[in-house]
């Protein structure tokens, strides 16, 4: 039975994963999810990335300062981090900076998740939303096969795509 919401406000609305989520498989999830979801003709969790991410993506290098980068944390909450040769390695997020020991001072390379969790263009929203929940992750960077960032796609595109195919 479920708490009502005024009995338990803080687990209700935090968000927050069960410590043992991450114990389901990818392949259990990702059939669950698609015995829940309804494709049609207009967006279907069968949809490729292509089709969904978004571009141009910010990026932040590793060896930038968090300073360098915190205007772009204004217009969104991650971004992608690349290395020396251009390849994404991991992502920063508002929640990495926040518990930047260095604060402003750090370093993205110090701060960021990593490795980086990325899929390819041919993948569909499906696993997209599969490897978010899996991972417990917000975004993720799209990313060829030479691993440079090409798109990226976030809850919100997500939700947006499975929406669609549910309003049909």
């Amino acid at each position: 039975m479920r708490p009502a919401i005024d009995e338990n406000p803080e687990g209700v609305l935090s968000g927050e994963w069960p410590d043992n989520f991450s114990l389901v498989s990818y392949e259990d999830l990702r059939k669950y999810l698609e015995s829940q979801i309804v494709s049609t003709d207009k967006m279907s969790p069968t949809a490729k990335l292509s089709e969904v991410m978004s571009r141009p993506v910010e990026v932040a290098m590793a060896d930038q300062r968090l300073a360098e980068i915190d205007a772009l944390f204004a217009t969104q909450s991650g971004l992608p981090v690349l290395d020396g040769e251009g390849r994404c390695i991991g992502v920063v997020s508002k929640k990495d900076k926040a518990k930047a020991s260095k604060g402003l001072d750090s370093t993205v390379a110090e701060v960021m998740s990593s490795p980086a969790i990325t899929l390819t263009l041919d993948k569909t929203v499906l696993e997209a939303a599969a490897l978010m929940l899996k991972h417990k992750v917000h975004r993720i960077p799209v990313v060829n096969e030479q691993l440079q960032v090409i798109g990226i796609v976030t809850r919100t595109d997500v939700f947006q795509a499975l929406e669609e195919a549910n309003k049909a």
